[in-house]
């Protein structure tokens, strides 16, 4: 019967793994779908982490929307956008995001978490009437709600977890002082 041993070696062990977990997802896109509004629209979200950056909105999409015009006719409409350099920044996880080019106004805001996020959105267009007057369409102001799809929150950790089970990462014994590897905890063979 084998004995294991935990050390006080293992505390720095867990903490470097721990520390490696925060990067492990570095500069992967992170995806998050939800709802949009009461009458059964969609948002997703797209942000990137990168090391000492805050996470960035690479691109957002929404889809089965209504828009009210001015002329009172309605329509199910569905848009987003990306960015490419220059990404929008949610510094504190908050989003404040007000664009305005002459055709349409977007005005997003909210703060994603790690796992989920919530907040409003209202999107306006010019558009013409059956008589080709000018008018602006809008959704008015909705609530959004969203979950992490991709990757899931517990991926990173298993990665992690995995990489030391297989000896990729570096891990201390006490015997010497030196970096040698340890064979891995009964429990994960």
């Amino acid at each position: 019967m084998r004995r294991w041993v935990v050390s006080a070696a293992l505390v720095p062990l867990v903490l470097s793994l721990l520390s490696v977990d925060a990067h492990a997802t570095d500069g992967v896109p992170r995806n998050y779908k939800g709802t949009l509004g009461d009458a059964g629209g969609t948002i997703s979200f797209s942000l990137i982490k990168q090391s000492g950056k805050p996470l960035e909105l690479v691109e957002f999409q929404f889809d089965n929307v209504t828009v009210t015009c001015d002329d009172g006719t309605t329509e199910l409409v569905g848009a987003g956008t990306s960015w490419l350099g220059g990404m929008p920044s949610l510094p504190s996880h908050a989003l404040d995001l007000d664009e305005v080019d002459s055709q349409e106004a977007l005005h997003l805001h909210g703060k994603i978490q790690a796992i989920q996020g919530s907040g409003t959105l209202q999107w306006t267009t010019a558009a013409l009437t059956s008589d080709e007057r000018p008018q602006l369409c809008t959704t008015g102001v909705l609530q959004w709600t969203v979950a992490r799809s991709v990757p899931p929150v517990a991926q990173a950790a298993r990665s992690t977890a995995s990489r030391a089970d297989q000896g990729q990462l570096p891990q201390r014994s006490r015997t010497s002082g030196t970096v040698t590897p340890v064979p891995p905890f009964p429990w994960n063979r």
